[in-house]
């Protein structure tokens, strides 16, 4: 699949379904979609090294809160309060992951001293470096050449790939149907 088609097609797709939208939006989506990869591989493979198994864990639950924050503002497949308590519920899992590990390191207090120093010089978070449009590019491409080695990995075509989902995806109206993307006339599907 030509990526410069699928970016044109995406975009007007997108702006069908959704409106104008900042980058965050996407950006999240990435998050939402990285955690379901996350959470089919180690559904089919768990015997990752252990801080990989927990870089896993920890993409799964992140997607959680992005698919539910994402959602919730754009208004689709439920309630915003079923969306903040997914989020919640997946914020709680992300710290019992993350805690878990730091109790299992047995570094906890030398961790909590680095929090504590990390909120006494930076506020109430990391001091972020502001970003140039070409780093986010590079970081950008960066995924797309990483998926590419992923779907190399796993023994599957990407470009058809791509072309399978984005043929479904695209079958999707959200601004007819809140719940499920779905109309009243079946899409022709995707083969592969």
């Amino acid at each position: 699949m030509n990526l410069e088609t699928l970016q044109a097609e995406q975009a007007e797709w997108s702006a069908r379904n959704f409106g104008p939208h900042e980058a965050w939006q996407p950006l999240l989506g990435m998050i939402e979609e990285v955690g379901e990869l996350a959470h089919a591989h180690l559904a089919t493979d768990n015997l990752l090294p252990r801080a990989a198994l927990y870089a896993a864990h920890l993409a799964v639950y992140c997607g959680k809160i992005a698919h539910h924050v994402l959602k919730a503002h754009q208004g689709i497949r439920g309630a915003a309060s079923e969306h903040g308590e997914g989020a919640l519920d997946g914020a709680a899992r992300l710290h019992m992951v993350l805690w878990g590990e730091v109790e299992a390191s047995g570094k906890a207090d030398e961790i909590r001293r680095r929090i504590a120093e990390i909120r006494n010089t930076d506020g109430d978070g990391p001091v972020l470096k502001r970003q140039t449009m070409a780093e986010r590019e590079d970081a950008l491409a960066d995924v797309t050449v990483y998926a590419a080695d992923y779907a190399t990995s796993s023994g599957f075509n990407y470009g058809k790939t791509v072309a399978y989902v984005w043929a479904k995806v695209k079958q999707r109206d959200w601004a007819k149907d809140k719940a499920l993307g779905v109309t009243a006339t079946a899409a022709p599907q995707a083969t592969r």
